[in-house]
């Protein structure tokens, strides 16, 4: 196993404790983007046409990416 399907599983599974604790909290916005990552992570470990094409549009991916960001740390902060 190389170092980016490690980094991968670990994104995969260390997520999860995260996105727990945001439902948990009530704060879904985070909750769902931590999932997103989460998801995104195991469907790289999974499909290796999307690992291809994650590695090969890398600015494409970033792009992507970029708004579930900025959701899960914005629907992270707090509200008073």
């Amino acid at each position: 196993m190389d170092w980016e399907k490690r980094t991968d599983l670990c994104v995969a599974i260390g997520m999860l404790p995260f996105v727990v604790w945001m439902a948990l909290t009530s704060r879904s916005i985070s909750a769902v983007g931590s999932l997103l990552f989460s998801l995104t992570a195991a469907l790289r470990l999974r499909s290796s046409r999307a690992r291809r094409w994650t590695d090969e549009y890398q600015w494409r991916f970033l792009v992507i990416m970029l708004p579930v960001l900025l959701m899960t740390v914005l629907g992270a902060m707090p509200t008073r």
